[in-house]
């Protein structure tokens, strides 16, 4: 099993997509080459973090897994200030963001198989040391699918009662798919609850390991303006949870 870390939500809004991102960056920083691919196929949004403009994408993943190019051909490479001597990098398989092909991928049947190719070939001629995988919001085929071909899944869970009920579901399914390594993390908390005391309530609910508690701290991590804060500000506490998240999921 190739080095998989699919993340999940229940609902979109989570900031799990910024997550991704910035989990992305932290592990290049350590020396990983990182895969990033969104297949969040009906509101792709990962290019726009990295800063690739739509018009520059000539290639997505929606054409891979139609068999329409090459693997190669829809992958692009992520500038970060790591210097060229770096090993690390970020290699980012976007989707489109057309609201045609969203139709259009929303109207066929998600294809797992075309998906575990893509990964596959990515990781093999690129020479990836892991991939980061982007889902949709929601419980779907394609949550089932995605859920078991991964390594790690991270569930991001804000603290509401409805995310509360949708995550419960999320747990049960990993759990039912006997997936290897199973992780929590809950965004935008409250600063003023004692983290230490919300991990110890979530990993009692689900009976599952929580991997961070991340506050709410103005727009980071909020979906909506939000950037590779990482990059911007490396010592921020919340960049040095997301570091401990980031080693951890590599393990």
């Amino acid at each position: 099993m190739h080095k998989v870390i699919s993340f999940h939500s229940f609902r979109r809004g989570t900031g799990k997509s910024t997550l991704i991102a910035n989990l992305a960056v932290l592990q290049a920083g350590l020396g990983y080459r990182v895969g990033v691919i969104d297949n969040a196929l009906s509101s792709p949004g990962l290019h726009r973090l990295f800063g690739l403009r739509e018009e520059s994408i000539d290639h997505t993943l929606n054409q891979v897994l139609r068999g329409e190019c090459g693997v190669q051909q829809a992958v692009y490479t992520i500038s970060l200030p790591f210097g060229e001597a770096f090993r690390g990098r970020v290699f980012l398989l976007p989707a489109s963001a057309h609201p045609g092909t969203i139709a259009q991928s929303m109207a066929r049947p998600h294809n797992v198989e075309a998906l575990h190719l893509a990964i596959q070939s990515m990781t093999s001629e690129i020479g990836l040391d892991c991939v980061l995988l982007d889902t949709e919001a929601g419980i779907q085929e394609s949550t089932l699918q995605t859920m078991a071909i991964s390594r790690t899944v991270i569930v991001v869970l804000r603290l509401d009662q409805e995310d509360y009920q949708g995550t419960s579901v999320s747990v049960e399914l990993a759990h039912r798919l006997a997936v290897p390594r199973l992780l929590l993390v809950v965004n935008q908390a409250d600063p003023d609850i004692d983290p230490s005391e919300v991990k110890r309530s979530v990993e009692e609910t689900y009976t599952c390991d929580v991997g961070a508690v991340l506050p709410a701290v103005g727009s980071l991590i909020a979906g909506e303006g939000a950037d590779l804060f990482a990059l911007r500000m490396p010592q921020h506490p919340l960049v040095e949870s997301l570091r401990l998240i980031a080693a951890r999921a590599l393990l």
